[in-house]
């Protein structure tokens, strides 16, 4: 009886490792880089570039690619007041909403340039 019960909760166990396993790694929210995605909005808010963002660094961001490049691809940069040079442009990616009117924080894909403007390097970084 007591090994019965020894195998049972084995079982159990190995069943909640593997539910936590799928969960840990199975909830990838990642979606491949499209423009059309990159542009869908519900009312004011990007609906899917939260979800795009790292395939777009990772597959589509290219060395060679200058400003009008990234515009063509990714839309108008938006002003971010921030105190940094000139070579480096934002494009909004998620923003996050309170109960007033003023966002808690935004999500945007900082893009640095080199300085004869072409593409360096992105991230994603959050302001409050």
């Amino acid at each position: 009886m007591i090994n019965m019960d020894l195998a049972k909760m084995k079982e159990i166990k190995i069943y909640f490792l593997g539910l936590a396993f799928l969960v840990v790694f199975g909830c990838n929210n990642n979606k491949p880089f499209s423009v059309k995605a990159w542009n869908e909005k519900e009312d004011i808010l990007y609906t899917q570039r939260k979800y795009l963002v790292q395939d777009l660094i990772r597959n589509h961001l290219k060395q060679e690619m200058c400003y009008e490049d990234l515009v063509k691809l990714l839309g108008s940069p938006v002003d971010v007041s921030r105190k940094e040079s000139k070579s480096t442009i934002y494009f909004e990616v998620e923003t996050k909403y309170g109960s007033d009117i003023d966002p808690d924080w935004v999500k945007y894909l900082e893009v640095a340039l080199t300085s004869d403007s072409c593409y360096e390097n992105a991230q994603v970084i959050k302001l409050k």
